[in-house]
């Protein structure tokens, strides 16, 4: 069996984007923002049971779309937290705490965004008014020691060590 570095198969796992594709998602609501609380849920889908959580995020600076600064957002996370669960695509997303800091990049949910499995079919605007496309591409967050934690394999023009203020330069010469 052939060996994959770890950010190769996570990579292979999800669709592959430019970092324009990344930065040009329909309906993209980014925003420079610090988590408040995370809850935990239990989907069940006519007996396909999954765990996601919902983070409640303030809001410090809005890039794009109606989040207002000093609003709180909600935001359905691909994957539980702290429960030792592992989801494709998820790990950043998995190291999400209460007062971390980053850049979140979800979609604000329509009409058109749901959830269908096993015959049974959720309005994911029931669950949260916006959500991530995935757990990795679409944040960067800001560590405990100040460094920047992002997928570095989607983002190949950012350097491994980026500021907060050089991903959020880098990031909105696409929004502008």
């Amino acid at each position: 069996t052939p060996f994959f570095p770890r950010e190769v198969n996570r990579a292979n796992c999800l669709v592959n984007r430019t970092e324009e594709e990344l930065f040009h998602t329909k309906n993209l609501a980014p925003f420079l923002g610090t988590v408040e609380r995370i809850r935990n849920i239990r989907v069940d889908l006519n007996g396909a049971v999954s765990y996601r959580a919902i983070a409640d995020v303030s809001v410090n600076k809005a890039y794009l779309g109606n989040v207002e600064p000093g609003s709180t957002v909600s935001i359905l996370l691909p994957c539980s937290i702290g429960r030792g669960e592992w989801a494709t695509g998820s790990e950043l997303a998995a190291s999400l705490r209460e007062g971390t800091t980053g850049i979140f990049m979800p979609i604000a949910y329509t009409v058109d965004s749901y959830w269908e499995e096993n015959g049974a079919r959720i309005d994911l605007s029931e669950l949260a008014p916006y959500g991530l496309m995935d757990g990795e591409r679409y944040l960067f967050l800001q560590g405990k020691d100040g460094k920047m934690q992002f997928a570095q394999y989607a983002y190949p023009s950012l350097q491994a060590d980026a500021s907060l203020g050089d991903i959020e330069a880098f990031a909105e010469s696409f929004w502008k």
